[in-house]
């Protein structure tokens, strides 16, 4: 069984990222040791039974406006991990949000934001930098309000 949850537990999300965290970051983010997970963003625990495999963060851009961000452990990607997406999607609409959106630069999660239900909006030009590659990224939406 596959769940979610909010936590504000600092080391835990850590730890959930510390696999990944290096193939994650973009040019001018902090090394691992000196992230600090914010916690005016939403952080959902992702669960299968009772292990952690992934985090889902989503900011703050309005009251219903936010971006998310989804890292899912390796061994738990594909068929079916859309489901922790729209899980957040349904927790999101119960607190009030009324669009995500999904901002990257590859394709694998852009089709994850797709059969999570994302629609693709536009391809940004030039609009991340990363390991001195300034590269595209894709914008997606996900209408809450249906």
């Amino acid at each position: 069984m596959i769940s979610v949850k909010l936590t504000t537990d600092c080391q835990l999300i850590k730890d959930t990222l510390s696999p990944y965290y290096d193939s994650l970051v973009y040019d001018g983010c902090p090394s691992l040791e000196d992230f600090n997970p914010d916690l005016n963003s939403l952080w959902f625990l992702l669960y299968k039974a009772d292990q952690v495999c992934g985090v889902i963060k989503l900011d703050y851009l309005n009251f219903a406006l936010w971006v998310c961000h989804v890292v899912i452990h390796e061994g738990y990607r594909g068929k079916g991990s859309e489901q922790w997406g729209i899980l957040v999607s349904e927790e999101m609409k119960n607190m009030g949000a009324t669009k995500l959106l999904a901002i990257t630069p590859t394709e694998p999660a852009k089709r994850y934001a797709e059969r999570v239900g994302f629609k693709y909006v536009a391809k940004l030009t030039n609009s991340i930098k990363k390991n001195g590659h300034i590269l595209d990224q894709h914008l997606l939406e996900l209408n809450l309000c249906r």
